[in-house]
């Protein structure tokens, strides 16, 4: 439609846009802003506009008459096909309809017969369902009772039913509650393991877990290492013995039968654990050497693990656990030993120690090499503390014996009775212990036995004039009387230093008292005593000092040939059994000149 120009174009051409349709809001808001003279044009301006709409329509309706006819068929010809689909539509439902009745006729009939037949089957497998329900009962029976052998042969069998009928609820159900029981099993197996349970117990044991497949080959060992060490350390935390040297030998007692145990049944479990040399352990000693049954060397390391298979060697399971059941037992021996002070107890438990290194010796862990040093080091300790405690009394009276004045007070006892006094008063409660007489014996290297006779060695008749020389004698000889139950040849010469030095001491200390002794001489051959200066002196009388300087001289004789020889011959001739012509000793450095044979 075409737009008019003047006042009224604006209203024309709004009216004209669009679909025509105009908005009474929007409308009435037009109104109002036209003004009074185009209020007055309007009904003019809308009857001519409607008569050129009439004369449009009319030449349209000219033009496309053949077109609204043609419309008008369509219509009517979609009406008639709309209501033909919808009689059909309306069969169609009601077949439906009649096909849903039949299927679910037909699923009842079908339900009811599958119910039948599952009924039917019921009937007929009853007892086999009954049986399959009852399996983990029967499982967990078999296990508390400890018929391990049909328990893994009943799981074996139901692991074959869950890899045949993977589907069914009631089989994963009977498989699940097995696994569970599974458990209660193998904590039992360990449990087993952890005990003292036998070779032949434990090669069942063994089986079972392999048939259960729960651990590798690898950790298997450890399992039964782990376990058996665990029962071996409850039964030492068992002992109750507290005196050290009790406990150290129940100690060893139980390490030699348990110990030795777990080695032999590792290797007959283990097969491949026993091919090949003998398991090397390694020694703590300074020495840093292990020894296999013969005695050689070979340097050892623990377990060897490899990181990218995240596996261990096996071979050095059981050599790692070895080394550190002995290193342990070393551990506590060194811990135990310097709390013993009597070589009774020492002996005793250096030959348990070595009966206990031999026995492991058949399985090629023979140890007895690096307990030598601690044995060692504890009789030479023992020996030092005698002869320390024993000559504190020789010190004390040779300090009391150097002040000035005293003239070595108690070095010489004048006559024989006097002797027999001081021995009687010896033996009286309360009195210093007599000399023990020193009993002749030899000893082996090894082990210290007494091997020789039983002669009593008598002390010097020269000392009993002397008892502060005669103490000393009775302390060494007492000292050698202790020893003689373990004395092995490798102290020889690190005791022959002590008893050096012991001997030192006493000379010093005599030494000391000489000085005094010689010091009061000078002093009165200075200032003459009051009877000889007045001439009443008695003529071929001694004098104290005179006397006190006689008797040291003697003393200090028989010290140098009575005193050290016998200290010499008893430890060399009587606790060693060397036969000698000269004794050399400097230091301990040079030893005695042996005879031939």
């Amino acid at each position: 439609m075409a737009t008019r120009k003047g006042s009224n174009g604006e209203t024309s051409e709004r009216r004209g846009s669009g679909s025509g349709v105009v908005d009474a809001k929007q409308l009435t808001q037009h109104l109002m802003e036209m003004g009074l003279r185009e209020l007055k044009q309007l009904p003019v301006q809308l009857a001519g506009e409607q008569a050129e709409m009439d004369a449009a329509l009319a030449a349209l309706a000219s033009k496309e008459h053949r077109a609204f006819l043609k419309a008008n068929a369509s219509a009517r010809d979609v009406g008639a096909s709309a209501l033909i689909a919808q009689n059909t539509a309306l069969q169609l439902h009601s077949a439906c309809s009649a096909l849903a009745e039949s299927l679910a006729e037909t699923s009842a009939f079908v339900v009811n017969e599958e119910d039948k037949l599952v009924q039917s089957t019921l009937r007929n497998n009853y007892d086999l369902i009954m049986d399959l329900v009852a399996i983990p009962n029967l499982f967990d029976a078999f296990v508390r009772a400890g018929a391990y052998e049909d328990a893994l042969d009943l799981a074996a069998f139901v692991s074959r039913l869950n890899l045949r009928y993977p589907a069914v609820s009631v089989v994963q159900s009977v498989s699940a509650q097995v696994t569970a029981s599974t458990s209660l099993m193998l904590a039992q197996l360990v449990a087993i393991l952890r005990s003292n349970a036998k070779l032949p117990m434990c090669i069942r044991v063994i089986g079972y877990l392999r048939r259960m497949e729960v651990y590798p080959e690898t950790e298997l060992r450890l399992v039964f290492l782990q376990q058996k060490d665990a029962y071996f350390r409850q039964l030492i935390s068992e002992i109750r013995e507290s005196d050290p040297a009790d406990h150290l030998k129940k100690y060893i007692e139980v390490s030699r039968e348990n110990f030795f145990d777990i080695i032999t049944q590792y290797r007959a479990i283990f097969a491949d654990s026993s091919s090949g040399s003998n398991p090397y352990i390694t020694s703590p000693s300074a020495s840093s050497t292990s020894l296999n049954a013969a005695g050689s060397t070979k340097d050892t390391s623990p377990a060897i693990f490899y990181p990218f298979t995240n596996t261990i060697a096996t071979p050095s399971i059981l050599a790692s656990y070895v080394s550190q059941t002995v290193t342990i037992f070393l551990a506590k021996l060194g811990a135990t030993l310097p709390a013993l002070t009597d070589t009774q107890s020492l002996n005793s438990l250096l030959t348990q120690t070595m009966y206990y290194g031999m026995s492991l010796g058949r399985v090629g862990v023979d140890f007895r090499v690096a307990v030598g040093d601690l044995f060692l080091h504890s009789i030479t300790r023992v020996l030092s503390a005698a002869l320390r405690e024993g000559l504190a009394g020789f010190h004390a009276w040779s300090r009391t014996a150097a002040q000035p004045g005293s003239l070595a007070a108690g070095l010489h006892v004048r006559t024989a009775s006097s002797v027999l006094a001081s021995a009687s008063a010896a033996a009286s409660p309360g009195a210093s212990p007599a000399l023990p007489p020193l009993r002749t014996g030899s000893f082996s290297a090894a082990t210290g036995s007494s091997t020789g006779g039983g002669a009593v060695v008598n002390p010097p008749a020269a000392l009993l004039a002397y008892p502060p020389l005669a103490h000393v004698l009775n302390v060494f000889y007492t000292a050698f009387n202790a020893l003689r139950v373990v004395a092995p040849m490798a102290l020889r010469v690190r005791l022959r230093g002590e008893i050096v030095r012991e001997l030192e001491g006493v000379v010093a200390a005599m030494g000391c008292v000489g000085q005094a002794v010689e010091e009061a001489m000078l002093v009165a051959s200075v200032v003459p005593t009051a009877g000889a200066a007045s001439g009443l002196g008695i003529v071929g009388k001694e004098s104290p000092v005179q006397k006190a300087y006689g008797e040291f001289c003697e003393a200090a004789r028989i010290v140098q040939d009575v005193l050290v020889p016998a200290v010499v011959e008893g430890f060399e001739v009587r606790l060693y059994g060397v036969g000698m012509v000269a004794v050399v000793w400097k230091g301990g450095e040079e030893g005695p000149v042996e005879e031939d044979g």
